[in-house]
């Protein structure tokens, strides 16, 4: 029986598990999976690495029963080539996009005025003014019912 706990072996699951979650990640991004969902996009693009990471270190944990140790040494260091080359890749986009982003425009704001004019306060039943109560969209009538 071949033993799984081969210094060689051990740095295999953790770089295909590294490298994996990544591209996961990477995959996620291209097609778009978090677009449109706001603060759970983060979420779901995370999902997508942990899912596959995981499904590569439990594939590389019984792949190495079947590969030689020759084999596994060689994927180990093209996994840590590819790996320092998405680091490569990821640090350059990211001082990219912090250059370019101390050059960016502040957003325009469009103001609103409040509402003047014809807006009347006045209670139907009992014709008393009574000053508007409530905020956003919900507004109860406190004054003209004796229950919410």
């Amino acid at each position: 029986m071949k033993t799984f706990f081969k210094p060689s072996n051990i740095l295999f699951y953790l770089l295909s598990s590294f490298l994996f979650f990544f591209l996961g990640m990477v995959i996620a991004a291209i097609t778009g999976a978090g677009e449109g969902l706001g603060l759970a996009g983060g979420a779901v693009v995370l999902g997508y690495g942990v899912i596959l990471g995981c499904a590569a270190c439990i594939s590389s944990i019984f792949s190495v029963r079947f590969l030689k140790e020759n084999y596994v040494v060689l994927l180990n260091k093209i996994f840590a080539v590819i790996i320092t080359l998405f680091t490569a890749f990821f640090i350059y986009r990211y001082l990219t996009l912090q250059d370019g982003s101390e050059k960016s425009i502040s957003p325009k704001t469009k103001t609103t005025l409040p509402i003047t004019g014809s807006v009347n306060f006045q209670s139907k039943i009992s014709g008393k003014y009574y000053p508007p109560m409530g905020l956003g969209m919900i507004k109860p009538k406190y004054y003209e019912q004796n229950v919410l």
